[in-house]
């Protein structure tokens, strides 16, 4: 099959771009985006990756791994991974602003001291949380936003005109427009106000939104769980 072609040339080959590849495989100029759709779903499969140059490597699993990201509390992370036996430690620096649960490839450093092994990221293969649920911190001219997930090691900015009327205090679900870089926290938009931490719900209704569980109070229901703690979902 094509597929398996292509990634015995990646393998076997010095690194190429896909418009290389698409010479070496005799494309045609018209099958060409059919071409690329195919190397693109080989990266998002974790199979290969672009470097900074945009040339394909192959993920062999001794020096570059495929595995999601698990952060700390602290700000460093490890790759949670099926093709090694002990995950990988990454450094806060190391994780080229790869946040908790984001799909990664990861380079492997040898082992220096015996302990456990270490890497870096090398390419971000799709970002996970793109909602987060957290409490909105307002000030003069922008807001943020701090997760209620502490996994997820930073704010997320919020422009002035993205803030949706969400006011100081208040649980949010926000949608993130722009990830993290280098000087820039991540950047999004309040998308829907929760409430108060303290209102009836809202800490039901914050994990819901967190887990993208669709979820509806009644008014009835709203007065009865001030005294019984009842809900309905929908």
């Amino acid at each position: 099959m094509i597929k398996e072609k292509i990634l015995e040339v990646i393998k076997n080959s010095k690194p190429q771009t896909k418009e290389d590849l698409a010479k070496v495989f005799n494309i045609k100029k018209r099958d060409r985006e059919n071409f690329y759709f195919l190397l693109e779903n080989l990266q998002r499969q974790g199979l290969v990756f672009e470097d900074k140059k945009a040339k394909l490597i192959f993920v062999d699993n001794k020096t570059y791994f495929f595995g999601k990201i698990q952060t700390s509390k602290k700000g460093f992370g490890f790759l949670i991974t099926e093709n090694l036996d002990e995950d990988i430690y990454i450094s806060e620096e190391n994780l080229n602003f790869a946040l908790n649960g984001d799909d990664v490839i990861v380079k492997k450093y040898k082992d220096s001291s015996g302990s456990k092994p270490e890497g870096k990221v090398v390419f971000i293969v799709e970002r996970v949380n793109q909602k987060v649920v957290g409490i909105f911190q307002a000030t003069k001219n922008f807001g943020f936003v701090v997760a209620d997930d502490a996994k997820f090691a930073t704010d997320i900015y919020i422009p002035k005109k993205r803030m949706n009327g969400a006011k100081n205090g208040q649980k949010v679900l926000v949608k993130i427009d722009k990830w993290p870089s280098p000087g820039k926290k991540p950047e999004g938009r309040v998308l829907e106000i929760l409430g108060y931490p303290d209102e009836p719900h809202v800490d039901i209704l914050s994990v819901a939104k967190s887990l993208d569980i669709p979820m509806e109070f009644s008014k009835n229901s709203k007065k009865r769980s001030k005294i019984t703690g009842n809900f309905s979902t929908s």
